[in-house]
């Protein structure tokens, strides 16, 4: 079973949102993450290997806990809302 869990807030320029995610679930097992941002913004992961839009794999760690950084990036007329991350039926609200 997979869970998504919200890490950490981390420092990013004004207007843009960064936050990192905690994947858990069991050890080298491969899973694809996705975001679904609120309109008017672009979303990207980035992990030590990858930086991808939209959505990237992990291979869950040995202990059970992987991380990636997911960046919330404005476009026209971005409009605040929740934005939706998913795995294997896990989901995790973001605000931006």
């Amino acid at each position: 079973m997979i869970s998504l869990a919200l890490a950490a807030t981390l420092t990013s320029p004004q207007g843009m949102h960064t936050y990192r995610v905690a994947v858990r679930g069991p050890a080298g097992s491969s899973v694809t993450v996705a975001a679904q941002p609120p309109l008017g913004w672009t979303a990207a992961f980035c992990s030590p290997r990858l930086c991808a839009v939209g959505h990237v794999p992990v291979t869950i760690a040995i202990t059970g806990t992987s991380y990636v950084d997911l960046h919330f990036y404005p476009t026209a007329r971005p409009t605040h809302g929740i934005a939706f991350v998913t795995s294997q039926g896990a989901t995790l609200r973001l605000r931006v």
